[in-house]
């Protein structure tokens, strides 16, 4: 081969090598930038659930704490260190949360065995009523979480049940006195619901009627 047509071959071949070079790195910087733009798209769409979350954490009245496969506190609401009053001081790992509000619990052992027992059986929900040493009654409910199927922790909410405990408690309170109240008096009484379904006979009500209080609720007052 003459040495013209040797180094026409070799610049030839010199320029496809670097033109398939730059074709590489081309489409390389687009491949780069392409899993750049989808990765910022991935870290915005993350930061806006996580700003959906947060946010959800704060409006609700609940009190919430997540917790992950280990035990350890990974999130919480405001709401949470105001129910259970924690203070500054006091750290966010699980155990010294744990610490702080046993010590508010009017039975703490029992709580602390109850929460054993969660983690050791890890069912997929959980209901409790906790009584506070302060009178105070709470309701925590706690469910599992799940990410493709496999447990990631719990979470956990409370809420505050007093005000409405007392009035349960005021409520049966008045309804022992207005029953006593008909008891003890001389007249036949006789009390019905709004469709005149009977709910009440005094003992005059009962002689008059011959019909015991027992048997005549839940009866029409046409047929007592």
């Amino acid at each position: 081969m003459a040495p013209e047509n040797e180094d026409r071959e070799l610049r030839a071949a010199a320029l496809a090598n670097a033109t398939s070079i730059l074709l590489a790195r081309q489409r390389a910087e687009r491949e780069l930038v392409a899993a750049k733009e989808a990765l910022e798209r991935k870290t915005e769409e993350l930061a806006q659930s996580v700003g959906r979350m947060r946010a959800t954490l704060e409006s609700t009245t609940d009190a919430i704490a997540v917790i992950d496969s280990e035990g350890n506190v990974t999130d919480y609401n405001e709401q949470l260190l105001k129910l259970w009053q924690i203070p500054a001081n006091v750290g966010r790992n699980s155990a010294e949360m744990r610490a702080f509000v046993a010590q508010q619990i009017a039975d703490p052992a029992s709580f602390l065995r109850r929460l054993e027992e969660i983690e050791a059986s890890s069912p997929p929900e959980t209901f409790d009523v906790l009584e506070l040493k302060d009178g105070r009654v709470f309701e925590r409910h706690s469910r599992v979480q799940f990410d493709g199927g496999r447990k990631m922790g719990r979470v956990w909410t409370f809420r505050d049940i007093t005000s409405h405990r007392r009035a349960a408690a005021e409520l049966r309170e008045q309804r022992e006195w207005f029953r006593v109240t008909l008891a003890s008096i001389g007249d036949a009484v006789i009390t019905t619901d709004l469709a005149c379904t009977v709910t009440f006979l005094n003992p005059v009500a009962e002689t008059m009627t011959r019909w015991h209080n027992a048997e005549a609720c839940v009866r029409p007052l046409a047929e007592v």
